[in-house]
């Protein structure tokens, strides 16, 4: 099987990606949150991984781009405690 080709810009914005994937979790386990709020937001972020690895070998930077856009937007809209 043959490498395929990564453009350095596409493997500079999967690590951006993943990295904010990774600070997303960290506020989601700190923020106090309703259950099914934050079962919401970690189901877009797992939609999100899920489609990741695919678009880095597709050398689809476009679309990583705007999952990291997403993945930043959902984590700084979280908000930090919600009233029961």
């Amino acid at each position: 099987m043959q490498d395929r080709y990564i453009a350095p810009e596409v493997q500079e914005m999967m690590n951006r990606l993943k990295k904010s994937v990774d600070d997303i979790m960290v506020d989601l386990e700190k923020a106090k949150l309703f259950p099914e709020r934050k079962a919401d937001i970690m189901e877009q972020v797992e939609l999100t991984t899920f489609v990741m690895d695919t678009l880095f070998v597709e050398n689809n930077l476009a679309e990583l781009e705007k999952s990291f856009l997403y993945i930043e937007s959902l984590r700084h809209n979280i908000p930090h405690w919600e009233k029961p």
